[in-house]
């Protein structure tokens, strides 16, 4: 599953995704900052990371129910599967 960043310009593997606080923000990056990772989102209040962090979660399970059944993307009721959006806010 793929990652798209909130401005749009990133596309990130799922992996390791890391909530990082910093200048009144909570920031969400691919891999950790120290390693040279990527910020894929900026959100005002832990508890909105957490929220998205689940649904990301959502979304994993969901694209690999459907990756695993052999259904092709445009079979299921959300044919984008597979890559997450980080919302605007």
């Amino acid at each position: 599953m793929l990652i798209r960043s909130q401005d749009k310009a990133n596309l990130v593997p799922l992996g390791k995704v890391h909530i990082l606080e910093g200048n009144g923000f909570f920031m969400i990056y691919d891999e950790p900052f120290y390693k040279g990772g990527t910020e894929i989102g900026r959100y005002e209040a832990e508890s909105r990371c957490l929220e998205i962090l689940d649904e990301i979660e959502d979304q994993f399970q969901y694209s690999n129910h459907f990756s695993g059944s052999g259904m092709s993307s445009y079979g299921c009721q959300d044919w984008h599967y597979g890559v997450y959006q980080m919302p605007e806010k």
